[in-house]
């Protein structure tokens, strides 16, 4: 934890901070990658009760949007990794959501282990510290969210691949109607 005990409204300020930014990344004023940098250094440095609740308030603030991945890493055929150069759009998109989610959760996992010694204590003079198990329980909170949003998410990848296969046949089926239509023509 840090040195010394910051101020209530230094906490305050960071954990109204914390909800600022999840709320203009609703707006896509605050891209993605901005906010997975704030979690990953909460995650590096995770040392107190309000630190956890940052964490929560930018994981299910930012919501389903947070996971779902960009066109451009899809497009990419390096992304994930040499394996997936092969891949359809949707099975690269599958790849990467479960890649993110599990190691995410992996991640979760772990500190739980990690506060299994001592828990977390509270940066506010008056906040409640929370022991080991407070901690599984809300770093357990977190991960089942996500993992719901990962069936979600590859749900939805699923559909779209099926439109775009359907759209692809009557797209086919046209053109061959519209070939033998000209074939008669003649």
């Amino acid at each position: 934890m840090h040195g010394s005990r910051p101020s209530s409204s230094y906490v305050s300020s960071a954990i109204a901070l914390t909800k600022s930014i999840v709320g203009l990344h609703r707006y896509s004023f605050v891209q993605s990658i901005s906010v997975e940098r704030c979690i990953v250094v909460l995650l590096q440095d995770l040392a107190s009760v309000e630190h956890v609740q940052a964490l929560e308030i930018f994981v299910v603030g930012t919501g389903i949007a947070l996971w779902d991945p960009p066109m451009s890493a899809l497009l990419n055929p390096t992304t994930g990794g040499p394996d997936v150069a092969h891949l359809s759009l949707a099975q690269r998109a599958k790849a990467k959501v479960q890649s993110d989610i599990t190691a995410f959760c992996s991640e979760l996992d772990s500190l739980g282990i990690k506060c299994d010694q001592s828990g977390c204590p509270s940066l506010l003079e008056a906040g409640e510290s929370w022991n080991a198990e407070q901690i599984r329980a809300k770093l357990k909170d977190i991960a089942d969210v996500v993992r719901q949003w990962e069936v979600v998410l590859l749900e939805l990848i699923e559909a779209k691949e099926a439109m775009e296969k359907e759209s692809e046949t009557q797209a086919v089926g046209l053109e061959g109607e519209s070939q033998n239509n000209d074939a008669t023509a003649l």
